[in-house]
């Protein structure tokens, strides 16, 4: 339907009332954005402008979700390195000529292999979208990325904010969460990090 609707550019209320889903407005809402994805680009000055900056509002809003995401990771391991930690540290050994460097930068990467949600992980990685199994502009990319931290890291888990496709992503060691599933786990343990 949001890709019926595009040329409209529809607003979440009127897919969910010509579909009659129960998926969450934010799920919608994100629906749509990838069936607007699929519009001719407006290459017009105002165009741009519009682009550039719906762009820098998403990757704000992002970077605060993922950013508020890591500061409760915190309960768990308060020893755990962002992204950004990891990147200098990453830099540090290159300019140490050490050959035995990972590169894999996850969004968090544990100081220690601890159970969250009853999955061991030794990284998270944080997205603040849908997870859709065919979404042709993200998921492969996402797969290769996770992949590669399993390879060289071990398990982990994909934390979706909006939840995801079932059987989304079919890893070994890669396992997918919704953030409330988290949050809700969190909120319920026992200051254990070794919990279920």
């Amino acid at each position: 339907m949001a890709c019926r609707l595009r040329f409209e550019h529809p607003k979440p209320e009127l897919v969910i009332a010509k579909t009659g889903t129960s998926l969450s407005y934010d799920v919608v809402s994100a629906i749509i954005e990838s069936a607007l994805r699929l519009l001719p680009i407006d290459n017009t000055p105002e165009g741009i402008r519009k682009r550039q900056g719906k762009e820098i509002d998403k990757a704000n809003e992002a970077n605060d979700a993922e950013s508020a995401f890591i500061i409760r990771l915190l309960e768990v391991d308060p020893q755990l390195l962002r992204e950004s930690q990891q990147q200098k540290q990453i830099k540090a050994a290159l300019e140490a000529v050490r050959h035995d460097v990972v590169r894999s930068t996850p969004d968090a990467l544990l100081s220690r292999r601890v159970k969250i949600c009853g999955k061991d992980c030794a990284w998270v990685e944080f997205k603040n979208t849908f997870g859709f199994r065919l979404s042709p502009f993200v998921a492969a990319k996402n797969k290769k990325q996770f992949r590669r931290y399993a390879s060289s890291l071990g398990p982990g888990m994909v934390v979706y904010k909006l939840g995801y496709e079932m059987d989304h992503v079919r890893i070994e060691g890669v396992h997918c969460f919704r953030e409330t599933e988290v949050l809700h786990w969190l909120d319920n343990r026992d200051g254990s990090s070794a919990i279920n």
